[in-house]
């Protein structure tokens, strides 16, 4: 997503207190997910952390459960907004990829490596099927 006005998406941004005590009292808080694309009934979600932040055990937990789903999932860190520093990704694979792994570590990536993981998502999502003419 490209922000044309941060201003005005800041000012969109809900405040999710408003939902407090609505998960059991406990610390359930909603979470954000930076990039999202859907095609043929399967996601793709993107998650950008910036250089030594930790992915939260709350999100870890999330991913899978998206990832079963049938969903792909990637967290790639880096600072720069062109993706040009990516150092690290980690890819939550959809069950049935040769290349899925159980629990996924975070392992040394570049932008041509994410780049790959979304070109192969896009590769491999059922057909769309037209719902609106």
């Amino acid at each position: 997503m490209t922000i044309n006005n941060r201003e005005k998406f800041n000012e969109s941004c809900p405040d999710w207190v408003m939902l407090k005590g609505c998960f059991g009292g406990g610390s359930i808080k909603p979470e954000d997910i930076d990039g999202h694309i859907e095609r043929g009934g399967v996601s793709l979600f993107l998650e950008h952390k910036l250089p030594g932040v930790k992915l939260k055990v709350a999100a870890d937990i999330a991913f899978d459960a998206l990832r079963k789903q049938g969903n792909t999932v990637v967290v790639f860190w880096g600072q720069s907004q062109d993706g040009a520093d990516i150092t690290h990704m980690q890819v939550y694979w959809p069950p049935g990829n040769p290349k899925f792994e159980n629990f996924p570590k975070k392992k040394e990536a570049t932008l041509s490596k994410l780049r790959e993981v979304c070109i192969w998502w896009f590769q491999h999502c059922p057909e769309p099927k037209r719902r609106y003419s």
